[in-house]
């Protein structure tokens, strides 16, 4: 009987012809999707002051070149949340974990470079003037 309720709790696989994805997987590939649709959708909404006045009227138009650009550039994190996630269900992810541990620590030294960078760009107006 117990055995029974362990079989029943393991993690149902959708069949993508080579790559199985378990159902939390294909819900997070569902959401990326619907947002991905609302990237492209060509709204562009004015910003209105209390009087009814436009308060930008040179706003930026719709770029489609420019969403294609940010979902290309978005497709990169989308694939590895997903497969992340079919890898927490179906388990036997070491090489993934060493991966994302790794990116992570890249990630953390970029953010300091950049902070950095950032208060340093300060500094070097002023070194000529002093």
């Amino acid at each position: 009987m117990l055995l029974k309720k362990f079989k029943s709790m393991r993690p149902k696989k959708i069949d993508l012809t080579y790559f199985h994805l378990s159902i939390p997987a294909f819900i997070s590939a569902v959401a990326y999707i619907i947002m991905c649709v609302i990237i492209l959708l060509p709204v562009n909404i004015p910003e209105y002051d209390d009087d009814g006045q436009n308060i930008d009227p040179i706003a930026p138009q719709y770029n489609f070149g420019y969403r294609i650009l940010l979902l290309l550039i978005l497709l990169i994190p989308f694939g590895l949340s997903i497969y992340s996630v079919n890898c927490m269900m179906t388990g036997g992810c070491v090489v993934w974990s060493y991966i994302q541990s790794i990116l992570i620590v890249l990630w953390v030294l970029l953010f300091i470079v950049m902070i950095f960078l950032s208060n340093n760009s300060n500094k070097m107006y002023f070194i000529g003037n002093s």
